[in-house]
């Protein structure tokens, strides 16, 4: 009866410990990327944000990012867009050159470096997570966070 006792404590503490390891863990999906594209100082109308697409081409093939859209509540107000898979498809496929696509006009580069970092990498790593982001730029230039918005970091982008 104490060997029995002996292994499920011991069992016990080892999924505590373990459970706990993971919870505290680098942060595993990537972080969403946030931003808000601005024309002549004002952000883009809602019926031009109600029909952008994301997307990108992999071995010649066009395909859409599907989780693509506006952010919910305060910054569906203020015109925020986002997506998640942009981390995964940068950082697991090293796809990097995305294109914002509108109903009408011509489509806009936009660069997000994701890198996809080990276990190890990842906990020394500023964001504590597995897919830091690295670097994004809209046409060609290089985004910086809008300082006014400070729950998520959410990049600016400015369209001629």
């Amino acid at each position: 009866m104490k060997i029995l006792f002996l292994f499920l404590s011991l069992g016990f503490l080892l999924i505590s410990f373990t459970c706990k390891r993971d919870l505290n863990g680098p942060y595993l999906p990537p972080h969403s990327l946030f931003f808000l594209i601005k024309k002549g100082g004002s952000r883009l109308p809602d019926s031009i944000l109600d029909n952008m697409k994301l997307y990108y081409y992999q071995n010649g093939v066009k395909t859409y990012l599907s989780d693509f859209g506006r952010a919910t509540d305060e910054g569906h107000n203020l015109g925020i867009l986002t997506t998640r898979d942009i981390g995964l498809k940068s950082g697991n496929d090293n796809i990097k050159n995305f294109y914002i696509e509108y109903l009408y006009g011509q489509p806009d580069p936009l660069f997000a470096d994701y890198r996809h970092l080990s276990t190890d990498a990842a906990k020394q790593d500023p964001c504590y997570c597995y897919y830091p982001i690295q670097q994004v730029k809209f046409n060609g230039q290089i985004a910086s966070t809008d300082p006014s918005i400070t729950q998520e970091p959410v990049y600016l982008f400015y369209k001629p």
